[in-house]
C-alpha cells in the first residue's frame, strides 16, 4: 500500500468531519433517552407529592409536567436538551483544556512518567535511542518517552496535538518484551501517527468521548450518594423530607447511569469507527519506514500470544472479534484513549467484540505483513516485505557522491546535482522516510562526539551546542560572538559551556546541523520559561554579530523560537479557517520569489527558478516584478510563512513541490537552501526527511 503524506493528512482530515457528525447524533439520541426517561421519573414523582409541597427542585419539575403531553413536552425537552448540552458541553471543554497542554497530558493521564536521558535501565536506553533514530531520520524533533511503568502489557502510543508537543509512551511489558527489531517496528507504527496527522484527531475524539462518558459518572456518584443517605437513615430518625431527596438521588442516578451506559456504548462506535483503517494504513507506513516486516510482525504476534514458530498455546488461541490480554491496559483512564494504542488496550471486554472493535483482528494484521502466517498454528516463514503493505526499497540518497570542497571541479558539479536530485526524493518521502534515512540517523547518534552526545540530552548543554552551531568561521565575528556569550545578563547556565562544546563540534558535518537541532528542542523545553525568553534573545544577538543572517541562522532561529513559541504557550492562535485563495498564492509567489533571489544572483537563472515554481502553482511568471531583491529578505519569509500557516494540505502539496523545483533549477543547490526548503516544510507541517550529501558554505539574506 504505498502511502501519500498529503493524502493521509486529507484523510485524517475528513474523518474528522465524521467524527463530528458521528457526535452529534450520538448527542441527539441521548438527549432524545434523557426526555423519555425524565418524563416517566418526573411523572412518577409528581405524582406523589401534593402539589405546591416539597423541595423546591421538585415543585420546579413539577411545574414542568403541567399540562403534559407524553410524546412532546417542549418545556421538558428544552430542559432535557439544556440539562444534557450544559453537562456534555462542559466535559468536553475541560477536557480539550485539559488535553491542549500536548501529549503529555494524555501520558500523565495514562500513569506515564518522562524518562530521563540519563537512566541506566538498558531497556529504557534502549528505547529512546530508538526514538530519536526514527524522529531524525523523519525530519521531526524527537518527541519525549514516557513509560508506563505499572503496565505489563505490550502497548504503546502517541499524543500530541502537533509535532511539536507530541509524545511517545510505552508499556513496562514493551520495553522488556520485544527485540530491538520489534521495537523498532512499533515505535515507526506510532511515528507514522505523528506525522500523518492522526495525533489531533484522537485528541479530539478522547474529549468527545469523556464528554459522553462523564454522564455515566455523575450516575454513579449519585448512586454512592443515595446509599450514604440510605445508610445514615438507619441510624437517625427518618424524616419524609430526606426520604424523599434519597429516592430523588436515587432515580436520578440510576438515569444518569443508564444515559451514561448509551453515550459509553456510542463512544465505542465513535472509536472504532475511525480507528481500524489508521492502524492499517499505520503498520504499512512502518514497514516502508523500516524495512524489516518481521519486526512489526514479530511485536504483533508477541501481543496474540505466538511462537516464534507461528503456532500458539491452547488457551490464547485466537477467537473472532477477541484480541489477547497480552495488550492490556488497566489504567482506568484506558477507556477514553483505547483509539490511541498500538493494540486493543481493553482487550478482553465485551466491547472488544467486531462491531466495537478499535483495532483490526490480529491475524488480519499479522497476515498483511507475512502472508504465509496462520493464526491455527502453520509455521511462518522467513518475513518479506509483501507488496500489500510496501513496495521496493528506494534508493534514495545512497550512492551520493561526498565533497567538501567548494572547488569548481567536476565532482563538485555532480554533488550539486545529487543534491538537487536528494531535494526532490525528500519531497517524495515526506511522511514515509525509507531504511537510508533510518542508517543515516543511527550512524550519526553512533558518531557524534561523546560531549556533545552527553551535553545535547540535558537542558543547558542542549541550549549550549544550538549557540555552537551559530559560532562563525570568521575568527573576528566569533571572537565578538564569544563575548556576547561571556557578557553580563547572559544566562549562566548557558556562557560557562559553549567554550568547551565549541572544540568538541569540529567533526560534525554541515549536513548534521538540522539534525542536532531536532535532538536538543525538546530537551531545551525543559528549562523555566524566563529563561527561554532569555535565550531566544541571545540567539538573535549571535546571530547579528555579523550584520547579516544566512539562510541556516534564519531556518535555526525560525525551527527553536517556533517550537519553543508553541511549547510554553505563546504561540499565535490560529483562526482554523483557510485564508482566502488569492491571499494564499500572493504568499506562496513572495515565498518562491525569496528562494529564486537568495539561490541565484542574475537575473536571468532568478526568473527561470521562479517560472519553474511559479508554473506548478498557475502563478503567472510577470507575478516576480512584485517581489524585487529589496523586499525578499527574512521579514518576508516570517510574513508569508505565517501567512500559509493555515493552508490546507491540498495547496501545502503543490507548494512544497514548487519550492523544491525554484531550489533545484540550475542543479547547483546549496545545503542551505535545502535547510530553508526543510525549515519551510516543518513550518508547514510537512516534515522533511534530511538530505544525506555534504554541504556548501551558507548563503546570506538581508
Amino acid at each position: 500500500m504505498a502511502m501519500n503524506f498529503f493524502e493521509h493528512q486529507d484523510h485524517a482530515r475528513r474523518k474528522t468531519k465524521w467524527l463530528i457528525l458521528y457526535f452529534l447524533i450520538s448527542v441527539f439520541i441521548t438527549v432524545t433517552l434523557t426526555y423519555f426517561l425524565s418524563h416517566i421519573i418526573l411523572t412518577s414523582i409528581v405524582s406523589t407529592i401534593e402539589r405546591g409541597q416539597g423541595p423546591t427542585i421538585v415543585r420546579y419539575l413539577a411545574r414542568l409536567m403541567e399540562n403534559t403531553d407524553f410524546w412532546f413536552n417542549w418545556r421538558l425537552a428544552v430542559f432535557s436538551l439544556s440539562l444534557v448540552g450544559l453537562i456534555v458541553g462542559l466535559a468536553i471543554l475541560f477536557k480539550y483544556v485539559q488535553l491542549s497542554s500536548g501529549g503529555e497530558a494524555v501520558a500523565t493521564m495514562l500513569g506515564g512518567t518522562r524518562i530521563d536521558y540519563g537512566t541506566t535501565d538498558p531497556d529504557e536506553k534502549r528505547v529512546l535511542n530508538v526514538v530519536e533514530e526514527m524522529a531524525i531520520a523523519s525530519g521531526l524533533p524527537v518527541p519525549p518517552v514516557y513509560l508506563l511503568s505499572e503496565e505489563e502489557g505490550i502497548n504503546a502510543f502517541a499524543a500530541g496535538m502537533r509535532h511539536q508537543d507530541a509524545v511517545i509512551g510505552v508499556t513496562r511489558g514493551t520495553i522488556e518484551q520485544l527485540t530491538r527489531d520489534e521495537l523498532q517496528g512499533v515505535i515507526g507504527h506510532e511515528c507514522s501517527h505523528i506525522l500523518n496527522g492522526d495525533m489531533r484527531m484522537n485528541q479530539h475524539l478522547m474529549s468527545y468521548i469523556f464528554g459522553l462518558l462523564v454522564l455515566f459518572q455523575i450516575g454513579y456518584v449519585l448512586i454512592r450518594l443515595f446509599f450514604a443517605t440510605a445508610h445514615s437513615s438507619r441510624h437517625r430518625r427518618r424524616d419524609d423530607r430526606g426520604g424523599g431527596i434519597g429516592a430523588m438521588l436515587g432515580l436520578i442516578g440510576f438515569s444518569f447511569m443508564i444515559i451514561g451506559g448509551i453515550g459509553f456504548f456510542f463512544s465505542r462506535l465513535l472509536q472504532s469507527a475511525i480507528s481500524r483503517q489508521r492502524e492499517f494504513l499505520a503498520d504499512a507506513s512502518a514497514i516502508q519506514f523500516t524495512r524489516n516486516p518481521g519486526g512489526l510482525a514479530g511485536a504483533l504476534k508477541k501481543i496474540g500470544g505466538f511462537t516464534t514458530d507461528g503456532s500458539s498455546s491452547r488457551k490464547q488461541r485466537l477467537r473472532p472479534g477477541r484480541g489477547y490480554r497480552k495488550c492490556k491496559l488497566d489504567s482506568e483512564a484506558a477507556p477514553q484513549a483505547s483509539h490511541m494504542f498500538f493494540g486493543d488496550g481493553l482487550t478482553g471486554s465485551w466491547f472488544s467484540g467486531l462491531a466495537f472493535a478499535t483495532h483490526p483482528p490480529l491475524p488480519e494484521r499479522i497476515r498483511r505483513i507475512d502472508p504465509s502466517f496462520e493464526a491455527g498454528g502453520s509455521r511462518s516463514h522467513s518475513h518479506t516485505s509483501t507488496p500489500g503493505m510496501a513496495g521496493p526499497v528506494t534508493s534514495g540518497f545512497a550512492g551520493a557522491e561526498r565533497s567538501v570542497s567548494g572547488g569548481e571541479t567536476s565532482q563538485a558539479s555532480t554533488r550539486s546535482k545529487t543534491l538537487a536530485a536528494g531535494t526532490h526524493q525528500a519531497v517524495l518521502h515526506i511522511g514515509s522516510p525509507d531504511r537510508n534515512h533510518m542508517d543515516y540517523a543511527a550512524t550519526l547518534l553512533k558518531t557524534l562526539p561523546e560531549p556533545i552526545s552527553q551535553a545535547v540530552h540535558e537542558p543547558p548543554g542542549a541550549c549550549s551546542v544550538i549557540c555552537c552551531l551559530l559560532l562563525d568561521s570568521n575568527l573576528v565575528i566569533r571572537r565578538q560572538q564569544m563575548a556576547l556569550l561571556e557578557a553580563e545578563g547572559v544566562p549562566r547556565f548557558i556562557s560557562g559551556e559553549v567554550q568547551k562544546l565549541s572544540r568538541s563540534m569540529k567533526p560534525i558535518s554541515r549536513r548534521d546541523y538540522l539534525a542536532l537541532i531536532e535532538i536538543a528542542l525538546p530537551v531545551v523545553g525543559r528549562i523555566s520559561e524566563n529563561q527561554f525568553r532569555d535565550f531566544l534573545a541571545l540567539l538573535q544577538q549571535l546571530i547579528r554579530a555579523d550584520q547579516r543572517t544566512s539562510l541556516f541562522e534564519y531556518a535555526l532561529f525560525r525551527i527553536v523560537s517556533d517550537y519553543l513559541e508553541d511549547h510554553y504557550g505563546k504561540a499565535k492562535t490560529a483562526s482554523g479557517k483557510p485564508p482566502a485563495y488569492q491571499v494564499l498564492m500572493q504568499h506562496a509567489s513572495g515565498l518562491i520569489a525569496t528562494l529564486a533571489h537568495v539561490g541565484h544572483t542574475d537575473p536571468q537563472a532568478v526568473q527561470q527558478a521562479f517560472n519553474l515554481g511559479a508554473d506548478i502553482l498557475g502563478i503567472a511568471p510577470e507575478s516576480l516584478n512584485d517581489w524585487p531583491l529589496n523586499q525578499c529578505g527574512t521579514r518576508t519569509l516570517d510574513t508569508v510563512l505565517n501567512g500559509l500557516a493555515e493552508a490546507p494540505m491540498a495547496f501545502k502539496q503543490p507548494l512544497i513541490q514548487a519550492l523544491a523545483a525554484c531550489v533545484t533549477a540550475d542543479g547547483k543547490t546549496t545545503i542551505a537552501e535545502t535547510e530553508l526548503l526543510r525549515t519551510v516544510a516543518l513550518d508547514l507541517d510537512c516534515p522533511m526527511p534530511p538530505l544525506l550529501v555534504e554541504p556548501t558554505p551558507p548563503t546570506a539574506v538581508t
